[in-house]
């Protein structure tokens, strides 16, 4: 009798911790990529003075600042292969567009990478 409430104890603990391992995977893959929250960064940045000419200066702050924030806590490896996939997904700016209409349009394109 004292096997089988020790065996049913264990399974309990073994369903409890796959539950937890399933809740755990799950809130992973819901988050958004690493590459989608950089080109949000670059996004916010540049929303930050929505009124500007868009500058390939601007973009490049935009660029070292986001990486910085949103991904300097990471491997270095990391970093090399999300900031290598978020600028493929990087749209060119018009001659005259705003960096707030170029922000918008950088975050739409960050949601194919969600």
């Amino acid at each position: 009798m004292a096997s089988t409430d020790r065996s049913r104890t264990q399974r309990s603990v073994e369903h409890q911790s796959l539950d937890a391992f399933d809740s755990a995977l799950r809130q992973f893959l819901a988050a958004p990529s690493h590459a989608h929250r950089f080109l949000a960064g670059v996004a916010d940045v540049l929303k930050g003075d929505p009124f500007l000419t868009m500058t390939q200066d601007l973009l490049d702050e935009a660029l070292n600042l986001s990486t910085q924030y949103i991904l300097g806590n990471l491997d270095s490896k990391i970093v090399e292969e999300t900031t290598r996939i978020a600028t493929a997904e990087l749209p060119l700016f018009a001659p005259g567009e705003t960096t707030g209409l170029y922000a918008a349009r950088i975050r739409a394109s960050a949601e194919d990478l969600r």
